[in-house]
């Protein structure tokens, strides 16, 4: 009888951690889409944010891409973008990335949030150039190696996502 108690509490205490786990896991994932929700509400509550997006959108109707931004020893004026500003759009991205990449968060949270400003921030030609120009001046090619990341990933999910579409307009013809 022993031998049935002993086994009835073993299997009891493997659901029981089997459930903590589940639990444990759902909590993270739930505090996973609380910290990108949490970084969406920072991101578009920071009117430079805002501005850099508006730019970038005015510029891609125009069908052009200028330097939108002053560089600090140009002393811009309060009301101009910077390139501190630039940085800190930008550091978001960096930021998601790099929490993506250490699986903080859920890629999928992010793609759903921020895939088009990524995608649209990384192929802006002068944003391009711009990193290229700081990993030269720093001599450091890391700069922004997360924002490259999720960049290159969120491109590559876009691909996929565009590809199905055709692939099931072309099915359903």
């Amino acid at each position: 009888m022993s031998d049935w108690l002993a086994a009835i509490a073993t299997f009891l205490a493997a659901i029981a951690a089997f459930l903590s786990l589940l639990v444990q896991q759902s909590v993270s994932k739930r505090e996973a889409r609380r910290i990108v929700l949490d970084i969406y509400e920072r991101f578009f509550t920071r009117e430079e944010c805002r501005k850099i997006i508006r730019e970038i959108e005015k510029q891609k109707v125009k069908d052009r891409a200028d330097k939108f931004w002053k560089d600090l020893k140009d002393n811009p004026l309060q009301e101009e973008l910077t390139e501190i500003d630039l940085d800190e759009y930008l550091g978001y991205f960096e930021l998601l990335g790099s929490l993506v990449y250490r699986k903080a968060i859920y890629f999928e949270d992010v793609f759903d949030l921020f895939s088009y400003y990524i995608e649209v921030a990384w192929e802006y030609p002068n944003i391009r150039e711009y990193v290229d120009d700081i990993r030269k001046e720093t001599n450091d090619p890391s700069t922004y190696e997360f924002f490259q990341y999720i960049a290159e990933r969120v491109i590559a999910s876009s691909t996929m996502v565009v590809s199905r579409r055709k692939q099931r307009q072309g099915i359903g013809e």
